[in-house]
């Protein structure tokens, strides 16, 4: 029965592929691979932790997060930053579709509006 079925089978032509991209009017591919950062998102995750131990009232102050942490307090306050990320922002980068001006770099080593759209018109880039 195989016999009979391998001398009746035609053999199908072989299909060469082409991979097709939809590119922006830019020239910017239409469909971003999403690409998480490792350091921002642990970031994130970090300074969200630290946020909801001060809001709770576990931690009097980022100070004594930053002495529990083994960091200094000034790190503290620029690593906390994120934590005030607008909402679709943070989600973003958990997503690993942050626009490509919002990094790390650019979070801590600046002044970061908390005027949620002010913060999307800096990081859009």
């Amino acid at each position: 029965m195989q016999a009979a079925l391998e001398a009746g089978a035609r053999r199908l032509p072989e299909l060469h592929l082409q991979k097709i991209l939809a590119r922006r009017p830019e020239g910017q591919p239409a469909v971003r691979r999403a690409m998480i950062d490792p350091a921002l998102s642990a970031a994130l995750i970090r300074a969200e932790a630290w946020k909801r131990r001060l809001l709770a009232g576990d931690v009097e102050s980022l100070t004594v997060i930053a002495k529990a942490e083994c960091v200094t307090p000034e790190y503290a306050r620029r690593m906390i930053r994120p934590a005030y990320l607008a909402p679709d922002l943070k989600a973003s980068i958990l997503d690993g579709r942050q626009p490509s001006g919002l990094t790390l770099e650019a979070i801590t080593k600046t002044e970061m509006p908390l005027d949620w759209n002010d913060q999307r018109r800096l990081y859009a880039a």
